[in-house]
């Protein structure tokens, strides 16, 4: 799974690479757009980095073990019955089966984790990182950061048009009904051998991406049109770093982990926007 990951990966630098050189001939702001990318995909490195030199981050991944163990056990003896009734119905090929069982019980157990145990531990964890960026400046506690604690300032919105506003309302009326056909197609093809989970990650990454930055949007005080703005605008770059964490994140028994470095990757990448902006104003 590790060197499926890795040649995946190599796959898409050179894709990457490929459209950088057309881009950088058809229009120079999409030379800067890609260049942009290519540095957006090693931010889930850098947060594997900064994890094994820290050691205040790894209470946080600690602390999610006992009921991620728990969940992982039983969600393996419930499927023990189906995996009998699938063998019998398929004549004994056990081979064929057991690949798609644990890719299953593996999409399971990682929803339940993303869903239920993990958000309020990344959030800390998203916390102690940024806070080293803006200890200096408020006297905030690393774990206690309040909502709009980091300027509000994004670049390019000037606020919400009529038009944008019904689109914005649309596809959130719309989104309990994508999520739930989105998880329901993700389930079934992750089932499929080897290439499932690729495709699965394909499907998943841009919202991944996206949602590592929930938290940076929360201490910025984002408005839904505001955070509506970035995804829009930065969506390629949510979709790159979305898919190289996804990949890590595949991995198996190490995955767990790199949901943790992954936090800290998008927490550096925040760190780095505020730099940013802060030069510009």
């Amino acid at each position: 799974m590790l060197s499926f990951a890795l040649s995946s990966f190599s796959v898409v630098f050179v894709l990457f690479t490929f459209y950088f050189e057309a881009t950088s001939i058809i229009h120079p702001l999409g030379k800067r757009q890609v260049m942009y990318i290519l540095r957006v995909i090693w931010y889930p490195g850098q947060g594997f980095l900064y994890f094994i030199v820290r050691k205040q981050c790894w209470q946080y991944f600690f602390t999610h073990l006992k009921p991620l163990f728990i969940v992982a056990i039983v969600v393996y003896i419930l499927a023990i019955p189906i995996s009998l009734i699938l063998i019998l119905a398929t004549g004994g090929m056990i081979l064929t089966v057991l690949p798609s069982i644990l890719q299953s019980c593996n999409f399971i157990i990682n929803f339940i984790n993303k869903s239920i145990i993990l958000p309020k531990i990344l959030h800390k964890l998203f916390d102690c990182i940024v806070h080293e960026h803006i200890k200096d400046q408020y006297g905030y506690q690393y774990n206690k950061l309040p909502r709009g604690v980091l300027n509000p300032y994004l670049p390019g919105f000037y606020g919400e048009t009529i038009l944008g506003r019904t689109i914005r309302t649309s596809i959130r009326l719309g989104g309990p009904i994508w999520w739930i056909m989105k998880l329901i197609l993700c389930f079934l093809v992750n089932m499929i051998p080897i290439v499932g989970p690729l495709l699965v990650i394909i499907i998943r990454a841009d919202a991944s991406g996206f949602g590592k930055h929930k938290r940076y949007f929360h201490l910025k005080g984002y408005s839904a049109a505001q955070i509506h703005y970035v995804w829009v605008h930065r969506w390629g770059q949510y979709f790159a770093f979305g898919f190289v964490a996804l990949l890590m994140e595949s991995v198996p028994v190490m995955g767990y982990l790199f949901v943790f470095t992954n936090v800290i990757g998008a927490a550096y990448w925040a760190v780095d926007i505020e730099r940013e902006q802060r030069r510009v104003t």
